[in-house]
């Protein structure tokens, strides 16, 4: 189960998860959201808190595929500017 579930399923909110294990709610929030992976100390406590309901790998964001770079398209490199004798001379006339 997922801690947001988790806080659902009890009526937490963010700020009622921080203070039952000693963390901020700016914690929270970024667990929740994804931006950070959690310490292990954190995953510990909620774990423990959550009587095993949620576990570390419910808390640990899983990466998304890996895109594609964008390839950036081709610039058009003039060369040097041929005389009308040196195309002659290229086009073999």
């Amino acid at each position: 189960m997922h801690l947001r579930e988790y806080m659902a399923l009890h009526g937490l909110r963010q700020v009622d998860v921080a203070k039952a294990i000693g963390s901020y709610q700016a914690t929270i929030s970024e667990l929740l959201s994804g931006k950070t992976v959690p310490l292990a100390a954190t995953i510990q406590k909620i774990h423990v808190w959550t009587d095993g309901k949620v576990s570390a790998a419910d808390l640990i964001p899983v990466p998304e595929a890996p895109r594609r770079p964008r390839r950036r398209p081709r610039r058009f490199i003039a060369g040097p500017r041929l005389t009308p004798r040196a195309k002659k001379r290229r086009s073999g006339r």
